[in-house]
């Protein structure tokens, strides 16, 4: 389960640094009139996992290792 956790943990420190780096992005093409490069990177930040994904992974993986004591 450790390990698992580790894992997700990673998986979300990927997703918040993926998002910073997106949205910074974003806000340059913004900046530079370039509204079609601007849509595309939004695209790509609408795929990044969600806190809710996150969460409910969590929430799964809680329910998997419970202990029965």
């Amino acid at each position: 389960m450790e390990i698992r956790l580790t894992a997700l943990r990673e998986d979300l420190i990927d997703a918040v640094a993926r998002r910073n780096i997106l949205l910074a992005r974003v806000k340059q093409k913004i900046e530079t009139k370039d509204y079609a490069g601007a849509t595309e990177l939004m695209s790509a930040l609408d795929a990044l996992p969600t806190r809710a994904q996150f969460v409910q992974t969590l929430a799964k993986e809680a329910r998997l290792h419970q202990s029965d004591d």
